[in-house]
């Protein structure tokens, strides 16, 4: 049986027929029917009828609740794991089938011992974008999971990505990405501050709602849905992940942030790769815009929706 989180914006007054919650923020209102439907919900005992999951798939597309799975439809087994690598053996994750793409590193990189690792070398550089659709052209299971050489993966990050998949309108999920234990100050830094960390809140994604974008630091993608568009745009160095992003949900997916999985992401050895890094994530707002019209605005208000349940 599907269970929900309510979203931290939930409110419901009076008697009960009127619910405030989402991002942006949203009214409903419901029946008499519906209301007793959400108050099932809140007590974690929703009725499971057709109709009842129809009308709370509306309120999860509209932010306002978030699913909880029991299980999953996959195991690891329909997933692999792609890394894109320039000059950094990365760690190779325990139990999973990956494919780690050389981007051009000098001299080229060699992989440890593992029982199902791959390498895919390119001959120059062509940037992250373009080393995981390399990668991409190479998997031949259902799940494709992008991790970054630098980042860390704990023993349970996988299952609560794989169980939202339960979901069959999602094509995309993200961890969360939280700076790494470290001995410097980047490191306690990264650990405050990092854009890549976006709350401890789950979330549905899409342009203007509290979580608008996903790193792409680890990701897990249907294989099909991200082939359907093309994979990443390879002409972009930076900002290609929130482009894959708003793209997917233009095509009319769903793109999910699920907090309950935890990576965990190395700080920049130095305040000047720091600051790179920071100035390549402002540079991409430009192509950003072309490509997307309006999804940069600022946070905005809806309209008023209204959602009924007849008995």
């Amino acid at each position: 049986m599907m269970r929900y989180r309510l979203d931290p914006s939930w409110r419901r007054p009076g008697d009960g027929r009127t619910v405030v919650a989402g991002s942006p923020l949203r009214l409903f209102r419901l029946s008499e029917g519906g209301a007793h439907v959400m108050a099932r919900v809140e007590a974690d005992d929703p009725p499971d009828t057709e109709a009842v999951r129809q009308l709370l798939d509306r309120f999860v597309e509209a932010g306002a609740l978030h699913p909880r799975y029991d299980s999953s439809p996959h195991t690891a087994a329909a997933v692999t794991v792609v890394i894109p690598s320039l000059g950094t053996v990365p760690a190779l994750p325990a139990g999973l089938r990956v494919i780690v793409v050389d981007d051009g590193s000098e001299p080229a990189l060699t992989l440890p011992e593992h029982p199902d690792a791959r390498l895919v070398r390119l001959d120059h550089n062509q940037g992250p974008a373009a080393a995981r659709n390399a990668g991409l052209a190479h998997v031949t299971t259902p799940l494709v999971a992008f991790v970054d050489a630098d980042v860390q993966l704990g023993a349970d990050w996988l299952e609560p990505l794989l169980a939202a998949f339960s979901d069959p309108k999602l094509a995309l999920v993200a961890p969360r990405v939280a700076g790494a234990d470290g001995p410097t100050w980047l490191d306690h830094y990264e650990q405050r501050h990092s854009p890549l960390d976006l709350g401890t809140q789950p979330a549905r994604v899409s342009p203007g709602t509290r979580v608008s974008y996903l790193p792409a630091a680890a990701l897990v993608c249907r294989v099909d849905a991200l082939r359907a568009v093309d994979g990443f745009d390879a002409t972009m160095r930076v900002g290609e992940d929130v482009d894959l992003v708003w793209r997917l949900i233009e095509a009319g997916h769903r793109c999910r942030y699920e907090p309950e999985s935890i990576v965990h992401h190395r700080a920049r050895p130095s305040v000047g790769a720091l600051a790179r890094q920071r100035l390549g994530y402002g540079r991409s707002a430009a192509s950003l815009a072309r490509r997307h019209d309006g999804a940069l605005a600022p946070a905005r208000m809806s309209g008023w929706a209204n959602a009924g349940f007849i008995t």
